[in-house]
């Protein structure tokens, strides 16, 4: 069984980071995958609840509406690179995260299968989980230091 929690974890905790030392990927880039996500198995349960015990997959239809999130994923990593591209040595946050959460691979395994899906939703979550709380904390631990810099400056003199 796929420990998503403990994998959502440290999948955070190796993203790139600002030279200030906060997660370079942010709060909207994050956003728009998990809605898309959320969208999809919203329909899946939907699916599920009008059929009760007959489903044991997911309809073809909703198949390559999961399998559609591959192009969203591209199209959010395709859209910083432009941004980047404006930019010198920025880090390419999207495409950063979506490789080191083996996004599109798990996605790609699912094959339909409703408890492979859920679970996936599940392991989105807790990326999402572990992103607000590790951003809270390093964005914390810079706004802590720069306060202790002007104290310390402030109280040399």
């Amino acid at each position: 069984m796929f420990d998503y929690v403990a994998e959502a974890e440290s999948v955070i905790k190796q993203l790139g980071k600002t030279d200030q030392g906060i997660i370079a990927l942010n709060t909207n880039q994050l956003r728009k995958i998990f809605s898309a996500i959320t969208d999809v198995k919203n329909k899946v349960t939907v699916e599920v609840a009008k059929n009760k015990d007959r489903v044991k997959t997911i309809s073809p239809e909703l198949q390559m509406e999961i399998r559609f999130l591959k192009t969203l994923f591209r199209y959010q990593a395709g859209r910083e690179i432009e941004e980047n591209n404006k930019k010198y040595n920025a880090i390419n946050a999207v495409d950063d995260f979506i490789e080191k959460a083996n996004l599109i691979p798990l996605l790609e395994d699912i094959n339909g299968d409703i408890e492979k899906f859920n679970e996936y939703c599940k392991y989105v979550e807790a990326l999402v989980a572990f992103h607000k709380y590790y951003s809270a904390v390093s964005t914390r631990k810079k706004k802590n230091n720069y306060t202790n810099q002007n104290y310390n400056k402030r109280g040399s003199k």
